[in-house]
């Protein structure tokens, strides 16, 4: 038997994986919105979406990248590091400039999207021989530096990406309502709430002012850890964004009172900093 047959019977084999459904005409939820989370197969939506000002879900539209290239000057056979992976978009932009010769060490603590960021470089010929991406925290720099003696060129694009905030199972954001997890890393650790679970006050208070600026770091403290200490678990993006909503009530209802709720939400609640171990 041929080999194309063998792969058609294989093919013939597999289960029909349905569509997610959902109501309306255009979907809404992040698990919805299929044809985004496949770029690949479906980029006439994903041109749609970004000609709109949108960002697909599942993606992020990397900024700047002509000013940084422009700045980085980069060099066919250069030696290179990418402190945050994330989707992609400046490491294929510094490969491409390295023209098939040097080295880019790229480094992520978010082990789901760095295997689909390792997949979808190298299925556009960009593997292991130019690029290696290792999961560890960008400060491990001297590391990395010291075994493959130096870099010519550094990129730190620091901070969360499109695709932790969008993704609700991720706990990053109060739009949708999801676990308050804020970890990029999953697999370590353990998640905001649980770290609230047993939280002081005045710790609170002090994270929230060192780490945001937070004008109301004690009223907020006060009413979250009140709350928990009633036998009211705070372990949901929405649960979260309820409490702070209540605690700040008391400000006049205009654009400075929801600017100062958006900032004290998940994406801005201190953990999601980086940090050596």
């Amino acid at each position: 038997m041929s080999e194309q047959n063998n792969q058609n019977i294989q093919e013939s084999q597999t289960p029909h994986k349905r569509r997610v459904r959902y109501k309306g005409k255009y979907p809404k939820k992040f698990e919805e919105k299929y044809k985004e989370l496949q770029p690949e197969k479906y980029q006439d939506t994903i041109a749609h979406v970004i000609q709109k000002g949108n960002t697909p879900a599942g993606m992020h539209i990397s900024i700047m990248v002509n000013e940084i290239l422009d700045f980085l000057k980069i060099q066919p056979g250069e030696t290179g590091f990418d402190a945050t992976l994330g989707y992609g978009g400046h490491t294929k932009a510094m490969l491409e400039r390295l023209k098939g010769e040097g080295h880019i060490y790229a480094t992520d603590v978010d082990p789901e999207e760095s295997a689909k960021t390792r997949k979808r470089l190298a299925d556009q010929g960009f593997g292991e021989d130019i690029l290696s991406i290792r999961l560890q925290n960008f400060c491990t720099i001297d590391e990395i530096a010291k075994e493959v003696g130096g870099f010519d060129f550094i990129l730190a694009d620091l901070g969360v990406s499109s695709m932790q905030i969008d993704n609700p199972k991720r706990g990053f954001s109060f739009k949708v309502d999801g676990p308050l997890d804020l970890r990029l890393n999953q697999e370590k650790g353990i998640s905001a709430a649980e770290r609230l679970d047993n939280i002081s006050e005045e710790e609170l208070a002090g994270m929230l002012y060192e780490n945001s600026d937070e004008p109301y770091c004690e009223e907020l403290a006060k009413a979250i850890t009140t709350e928990i200490r009633k036998g009211n678990r705070i372990d949901t993006t929405t649960k979260l964004r309820n409490v702070i909503e209540k605690t700040l009530d008391f400000l006049p209802n205009n654009k400075e009172k929801k600017d100062i709720i958006k900032k004290d939400l998940p994406e801005n609640i201190p953990g999601t900093s980086y940090r050596c171990e």
